[in-house]
Formats: structure tokens, sequence, C-alpha cells
């Protein structure tokens, strides 16, 4: 029985409250879900930082998800936009689809970039566009040194912001 969806950073695994069932009055509410901003705000927001620590050097940015949870945080709207900003880095993520004819503007606006590919996926394609999405990051992101025949991720590491 889930009872709501938490903030991970990867890689060192700290985690914090996104969402709780019937959380305390004054939270944003998602559905049944209340959002905890603060908890959201304060392990997320670090990570996604463009002029921070935990940006320097990355490459690749792993963000699950831009979702209707996470965008009640006008912070980590920002932060997104100021990544999405940025040509040195990429990102690859999830965002919201629309669900049931409502729309999400500030996804539309994402998926509207020219820099940015969205692939809908369902349960028919979901194979074929993993292969795709798997080839085109190891294509792009990770070199083969010949040599001892091992392949490294380019950059010293990445930070992302994952719900689950």
């Amino acid at each position: 029985r889930r009872i709501g969806f938490d903030v991970v950073t990867i890689p060192e695994g700290f985690r914090a409250p996104l969402a709780r069932k019937g959380g305390p009055r004054g939270w944003p509410k998602v559905g049944a879900y209340s959002v905890d901003l603060k908890s959201f705000e304060k392990l997320a927001l670090p990570t996604l930082n463009p002029d921070s620590e935990h940006l320097r050097d990355v490459d690749v940015i792993i963000c699950d998800e831009i979702g209707r949870m996470e965008l009640k945080s006008a912070k980590f709207a920002k932060e997104m936009k100021a990544l999405l900003a940025r040509d040195e880095v990429h990102i690859f993520g999830a965002m919201t689809a629309p669900r049931y004819g409502h729309r999400v503007p500030y996804c539309d606006e994402v998926a509207d970039l020219k820099e940015v590919a969205v692939h809908n996926i369902k349960k028919s394609n979901r194979d074929d566009v993993r292969e795709a999405l798997m080839s085109l990051i190891l294509d792009r992101f990770v070199q083969k040194n010949p040599r001892d025949k091992i392949a490294k991720v380019k950059g010293k590491h990445s930070e992302s912001c994952k719900t689950q």
C-alpha cells in the first residue's frame, strides 16, 4: 500500500519525503497526496543549482521526474529552467504526461524546446524506446577505452533528483 513518495539523491542515497497521503493542512496537494515542499527543496535544490559544487564537472543530470508534485515548488521549476538553458549540461529524465486532458504548461514548455526529445512511452513501445535511449546515452556519453575494454562515463560524477 503506497503512503507517499520520497526524493532520493544519487549517488549518495540521501532520502526525504516528497509527498504523503493525508499530510498536514496547508501543504500543497496533488490528488490524495500532500507535498512536503520544505523537505523536497532542502534535499533536491542543492543538486540542481547550476553554480553549485554538485554540478562541477557533470555532463549528465538524471531527473525523475518533472511532475505535478515537484512543480509545486517554484524554486525547483526555476532551477530546472536554469539547467535547461545550459549548453554544457545534458538532462535525461521523465516529465509528467497530460492525463485526462489536463496539461501541465511547464512540461509543455520544456517539451517544445528544440533541444528536447520527447518519447511517449506506453506498454506497446516501452522496450523499443528503452533500447533507443540506451543506445543514445552510450553513444553520446560513454567513452570506450580499447586498451582495457571498459566503459567510462564522461565526467567525474553526476547528481540527480529522483522520486520513488
